[in-house]
Parts: structure tokens; sequence; C-alpha cells
């Protein structure tokens, strides 16, 4: 798989990202790690996710198996205000089980 630079964070990623706006497969269900994985074997370290998508423990149980510095990880508050942001951080860090997030969003009115 080839990678690139994301933008100016210096980040090494996939030309691909395993989005996880799947709450069937990543909310529960063993497949969700098992995509994760399956894509991390193909290249793919670039994953997306959100305070709403419900993919936070697939992400978590897929990080057991993987050096957290080997994979990118984006995650992204609908919060409209800064304290918001940071308290949807703070649960992403806790449920995933890791100590940073490498690419935090905030979005407000549709717009990251």
């Amino acid at each position: 798989m080839r990678r690139m630079v994301l933008g100016r964070t210096g980040l090494e990623v996939s030309r691909l990202c395993i989005g996880t706006d799947y709450s069937s497969v990543y909310g529960g269900s063993p497949l969700g790690p098992k995509i994760l994985l399956r894509g991390f074997e193909l290249g793919v370290n670039f994953w997306d996710s959100s305070e709403s998508y419900g993919s936070y423990p697939a992400i978590r149980e897929a990080l057991k198996r993987l050096r957290r510095s080997d994979v990118v990880i984006t995650s992204k508050s609908y919060s409209p205000d800064r304290a918001g942001i940071e308290k949807h951080l703070n649960e992403a860090l806790q449920e995933m089980e890791t100590e940073y997030v490498d690419t935090p969003c905030g979005r407000r009115h549709g717009r990251v």
C-alpha cells in the first residue's frame, strides 16, 4: 500500500483510510476488529472514528494486537464548544484504551 504524509502533521498514512461509521459492524460485532486488522495486514494504517460511530470498542480490540504507534487514528467530535470536544476526546481515549488520538477533530455545522 502506498503511503503519503498527512498534510502538515508529518504522519505517514496509507492512501486508503478505514472509516468506522458502520454501527452494525463496529458497534459490538466481532467483525469490527477483524476488518481493522485485515486492513492493517493489507497496509492500511489509517483509521477514522467519531464519538457518534460506536466503533471505539472495535478499535480497542484491534489495538490489543498491534503496536499503537503503527496506526494513525483520527476521532471527531460534533460538540459546538471546546469543553464538549475535550470531553468527547477524553471519552474516546478511555474507550479505546489509548493515550492519544493522532488527529483529533472538532466539527461544527457539518464542517471539520
